[in-house]
């Protein structure tokens, strides 16, 4: 009876380890979508987003430690989840699976070069919030960023709020590297990928800055300039990390003395490069084992010749076309007074949809 107690134990045990997911260091996406439950004045809310796998288990000690920042990491989720989905959206993969957050697929799990490109624009995206609310005052222990020693051209000063990018890049260093730079994580592949990468992003930021100036002068010249430094957009950072996801290089670990090292398979890689171990799928049919969606659906230009263009988007299957007709405004013209009359015109519109 005592040796089928400890059997019955042992696979129950041994069951619910095997179906655990396990927590992904970018879980904290999904914030957004959970935004309304949290109040973000009390530490106990990071332990009901830990619980819900929103956040790593070494993210809810940041989280505490860091509590005026979640309101931030909620605005930077969202826009980062829209952000790389505007950035994908004529590719095959559109980055669709971000919005599963924290349950992501494996085309987000298994060190794909999306991967790589999904960690560095998070973590460019909470530096960018975080640099812009101290700027505008909404965080309290946060100001103004530093301004730059060099003296100004002869036509502006320097004067205004810059955007706090210092503070930005260690608030995402806090939450998206740190807590993983632990010794029990120096032996694991995809985690030493995710900081990597991470790096990526906020450097990225680091090195996008631009200069923002407001004009001052009499009946609106533009006599003097003030200028100050502002992150860029969080669309900008994107644009080159599409270009680095373009060219990542794969990665393999080999021991080297008492450590692991993230070694290139055909080329020398430098830190600003994003890395992967694992080959992506052409992402043209759907196979849940590799987190493809496929394009069957996918709308699609019949003359293109890009990643937008059927014969690409649609990977050779062909598409079907389909008609529509809808009323529009045309012939507006402005009548004497205050009103204008337009005509109703109808025009047939077409889209062309991946078989």
């Amino acid at each position: 009876m005592r040796g089928l107690y400890l059997h019955l134990l042992l696979f129950f045990f041994s069951h619910s380890m095997a179906s655990r997911t396990p927590v992904s260091p970018l879980g904290w996406l999904g914030l957004h979508r959970h935004n309304k439950v949290y109040s973000w004045l009390t530490p106990s809310v990071c332990v009901k987003a830990y619980k819900q796998q929103l956040i790593a288990p070494v993210q809810k000690a940041a989280c505490k430690r860091n509590l005026a920042l979640m309101p931030v990491m909620v605005t930077a989720s969202r826009h980062v989840s829209e952000t790389c989905q505007e950035t994908f959206r004529h590719n095959r993969w559109n980055c669709s699976t971000v919005d599963l957050a924290p349950r992501f697929e494996q085309d987000i799990l298994r060190g794909t070069r999306e991967q790589a490109f999904v960690s560095s624009l998070a973590a460019a995206g909470i530096a960018i919030y975080v640099a812009r609310s101290c700027a505008e005052g909404r965080i309290k222990t946060c100001g103004c960023g530093k301004q730059s020693r060099e003296p100004p051209s002869s036509d502006f000063n320097w004067g205004g709020c810059a955007d706090n990018v210092g503070y930005g890049v260690k608030a995402a260093k806090a939450f998206s590297s740190e807590p993983f730079d632990r010794r029990k994580f120096k032996a694991n592949v995809d985690i030493r990928l995710h900081r990597h990468n991470s790096r990526v992003g906020w450097r990225a930021v680091r090195s996008s800055g631009r200069l923002q100036c407001k004009c001052h002068g009499v009946s609106g010249s533009c006599e003097l300039k003030t200028c100050w430094k502002a992150a860029p957009t969080l669309m900008e950072v994107s644009q080159k990390l599409k270009l680095k996801h373009r060219d990542a290089e794969e990665v393999h670990s080999v021991p080297v003395g008492r450590r692991n090292k993230l070694l290139p398979i055909t080329a020398r890689f430098n830190k600003d490069d994003l890395v992967y171990t694992v080959q992506s799928p052409d992402y043209c049919v759907y196979d849940p084992k590799t987190g493809s969606r496929g394009t069957k659906g996918r709308e699609c230009n019949a003359t293109g010749e890009d990643s937008f263009g059927c014969k690409e988007m649609c990977c050779s299957r062909g598409y079907l076309t389909s008609w529509d007709e809808v009323e529009e405004r045309c012939g507006c013209k402005f009548q004497r007074c205050c009103y204008v009359t337009c005509n109703t015109c109808k025009k047939r519109t077409h889209v062309n949809l991946c078989l």
